[in-house]
């Protein structure tokens, strides 16, 4: 009865070698993962500089006012890390009239961040109505 009781008492447990063999296993899949994991972090962080990117190109271009309009080209940076430059310009009409009270202008809003060799960039364009004056 001795022996019976002994192997099921072993029985239960696991070896050395069983846990060795296991935590080798679970290091070798979590090796695997890792560079899942990083290249998912990295490319959540890429996402979420590029989302306030857009929320900042569009607070600019919601910044104009259209009496205000003229052609030319404005610069700075938002946040020290964000870099803008808004481009104004006078579109077209082909109306053989007199000039109307308000023309369309051409408002190009572009913001870049990142490292000089990494640059990433996005440009927002719309059309406002300014004075014609």
């Amino acid at each position: 009865m001795t022996e019976a009781a002994g192997q099921g008492r072993r029985a239960a447990g696991f070896s050395l070698l069983e846990v060795v063999v296991a935590l080798a296993l679970l290091a070798l899949a979590l090796g695997a993962l890792y560079p899942v994991f990083a290249s998912a972090a990295r490319r959540a962080t890429l996402v979420a500089e590029h989302d306030r990117a857009v929320m900042l190109a569009d607070s600019k271009l919601a910044e104009i006012d259209g009496a205000a309009l003229r052609p030319g080209t404005d610069a700075g940076t938002i946040e020290g890390r964000y870099r803008w430059r808004r481009r104004v310009e006078l579109m077209v009409v082909h109306d053989a009239g007199a000039p109307p009270a308000l023309v369309p202008y051409q408002v190009t809003l572009e913001v870049r961040w990142g490292p000089e060799h990494e640059t990433r960039s996005i440009a927002l364009t719309t059309v406002r109505l300014g004075s014609g004056a």
